[in-house]
């Protein structure tokens, strides 16, 4: 009986070392460390510090939209995106409406809905040492009745969710910008607009409502012929 429990007891550390022995040379293989839990922490060190890639086009794309577009002035826009990125986050953090800028009336309705679904569900969220890496144009698209100019960025900040420890993160995120050209022709089935009444948050299923159907409040035309940035959003 003690042989057997001998046996079974060299067996067991064989196993153990042989176990410890693959560990370490899969540490070492994949992050060139002997401890796999050191391994692991330099891993998330790295996706903590590196920028996440983004669509970057705008070099093929933007000949394109200045073709269509002359007077688009993709400096300026640029500049616009990365201020109402940052003001994006900064009016989640601080759930003011007014500190968004740059962006439609209808997409401020939009967040006003987020900011209120938070504070209902009391969730808060902090968005410190916000640093924009990279901002690009990632796609044109033309459609019956409106051209859209989707914009990709990559940033990091530091980010608390309630009360929880602050972690820094890298994320995507994504604009889209819109002109509209013939508001008759545009499906209106199509979610690219998800336009909402200002009053009571009900789908405006036509453009060119001048009522809400649900609670017939006056709607304020959209602008048409003009860019205009209705969506932001991560990815």
């Amino acid at each position: 009986m003690i042989y057997i429990l001998i046996v079974l007891l060299v067996v067991m550390i064989g196993i153990y070392f042989i176990v410890k022995k693959k560990m370490r040379e899969f540490s070492r293989q994949a992050f060139h460390s002997d401890s796999l839990l050191e391994g692991f922490k330099k891993q998330e060190e790295h996706y903590q510090n590196t920028p996440k890639s983004i669509s970057a086009m705008t070099k093929i794309v933007l000949p394109k939209i200045n073709k269509d577009f002359p007077e688009f002035d993709w400096n300026d826009w640029k500049q616009r995106c990365k201020t109402a990125l940052i003001s994006y986050l900064e009016t989640l953090e601080s759930q003011d409406i007014t500190r968004l800028k740059n962006c439609s009336e209808d997409f401020k309705k939009h967040v006003q809905l987020i900011i209120q679904d938070r504070q209902d569900n009391h969730i808060y969220e902090k968005y410190d040492s916000i640093v924009i890496h990279r901002l690009e144009i990632a796609d044109y698209r033309k459609k019956p009745g409106l051209c859209q100019i989707l914009v990709e960025s990559s940033l990091q900040y530091e980010y608390t969710f309630n009360q929880e420890q602050k972690k820094k993160q890298q994320e995507k995120y994504r604009m889209e910008l819109v002109y509209i050209q013939d508001a008759n022709l545009i499906d209106h089935a199509s979610q690219s607009l998800a336009l909402t009444c200002p009053h009571c948050g009900a789908p405006v299923v036509h453009l060119g409502q001048k009522h809400c159907e649900y609670c017939d409040n006056i709607l304020i035309p959209i602008n048409i012929k003009v860019w205009s940035l209705n969506s932001i959003y991560k990815v």
